[in-house]
């Protein structure tokens, strides 16, 4: 039983144990734990990637032409969050956050890079290998309607690496972004770039 466990899961419980571990380090502060938590989450899914490459589903995930209206859609919800964080920080800090972003360009262009770089990471891992790829393998497209297996399966287990150091009330917010970003990707056929760039306006605001 085990060993059939093994090959049906492979090293996949290891490398979400790395992810966990790189995503502790980040939140503690350590300064090079995001270069780690960029490797661990764009690097490890290629060494299990035989079989998923085999069946495409991390050069699917890669795959811009099969983004389609899904980035119009990343497009429009981030500039709905942006409107509505304007307007619930309008006067209540909002102008001090502008002013360095023109005083300290470099500090802006920084901050953007690395959130990008982060959203890009937890797609890829996330929605790519473990939904995409994992999940696929697992279940199809199984599920419940417009709720497959394969994305409460990613869902939950982002929302469990966001747990590290923060409180469970965060949890369930969690569960809800992955359910999104999933269903988001299921219908970009599998392309991870519109919930990239979703990802990313959401982390900015």
């Amino acid at each position: 039983m085990t060993a059939i466990a093994a090959q049906r899961w492979g090293w996949t419980p290891l490398m979400f144990t790395a992810v966990i571990a790189s995503a502790w380090l980040y939140n503690r502060g350590v300064s090079w734990s995001a270069g780690l938590f960029l490797c661990c989450c764009l690097g490890l899914p290629w060494l299990d990637g035989r079989r998923w490459l085999q069946q495409g589903g991390l050069h699917v995930a890669l795959a811009w032409r099969r983004a389609g209206w899904g980035i119009a859609l990343a497009v429009a919800a981030g500039a709905v969050l942006a409107a509505l964080f304007l307007a619930a920080r309008q006067g209540y800090g909002l102008g001090v956050f502008l002013d360095y972003a023109v005083s300290y360009p470099g500090g802006l262009v920084q901050r953007l890079t690395l959130v990008t770089m982060l959203a890009l990471a937890e797609e890829f891992f996330f929605r790519g290998y473990l939904q995409e790829s994992v999940g696929a393998s697992l279940w199809g497209e199984q599920g419940w309607g417009l709720l497959t297996r394969k994305n409460l399966f990613a869902a939950l287990l982002f929302a469990l690496a966001h747990l590290v150091g923060q409180p469970l009330l965060v949890v369930p917010g969690h569960v809800l972004s992955g359910l999104a970003l999933g269903w988001l990707v299921e219908r970009s056929r599998g392309s991870i770039w519109p919930a990239v760039l979703l990802h990313t306006l959401t982390n900015l605001v």
